[in-house]
């Protein structure tokens, strides 16, 4: 029996591991979703800022943090792309994890000049499903997820993103 058991536990082990590592949560916003609605206080700021004000125009809504390699490479991508779309997208920077001096310093270092709120209790991230950062999300102007890009994003991908969000709110 002791025999049984010693051979049977890792394969137990094993299967559980496996079971949670692919277990994918179902309340995890989808693409055709509506995104979470969100209040939180915007970065330097003791002002709120909620998701329900930005109503009306189409959002990209990137998680980040300053000591993120992978949040450094895609800064200068969502400059340039706000810079672009200014008019037509909103941009919305969600630091998570990070001191709120860190994070002041990585927008000023990146020019991030667009808005961005501090996730201090990870509620947003939670609410997001989110396994990491940087995750960007990509919301339609009713509010509804058209887009979720989980990690980093290359221009290229991103671009595409982008017009099908501009495209669906035309």
């Amino acid at each position: 029996m002791k025999r049984g058991l010693l051979v049977l536990a890792p394969a137990v082990i094993f299967l559980v591991i496996l079971g949670v590592g692919t277990y994918k949560r179902s309340d995890v916003p989808q693409p055709g979703d509506r995104a979470p609605g969100f209040t939180a206080r915007l970065l330097g700021s003791s002002e709120e800022l909620s998701l329900a004000d930005l109503r009306g125009r189409p959002v990209v809504m990137n998680f980040w943090a300053s000591w993120c390699g992978p949040c450094e490479e895609e800064a200068p991508i969502l400059r340039r792309a706000h810079e672009t779309y200014e008019d037509e997208i909103t941009f919305l920077g969600v630091d998570i994890r990070d001191s709120q001096s860190d994070a002041l310093d990585f927008v000023d270092e990146y020019g991030l000049d667009y808005l961005h709120v501090r996730d201090e209790g990870m509620a947003i991230y939670s609410q997001y499903g989110l396994t990491g950062q940087p995750e960007t999300f990509f919301i339609d102007h009713n509010g509804i997820l058209v887009e979720h890009i989980a990690g980093p994003f290359d221009e290229a991908s991103f671009a595409q993103a982008l017009d099908v969000l501009v495209r669906r709110n035309v």
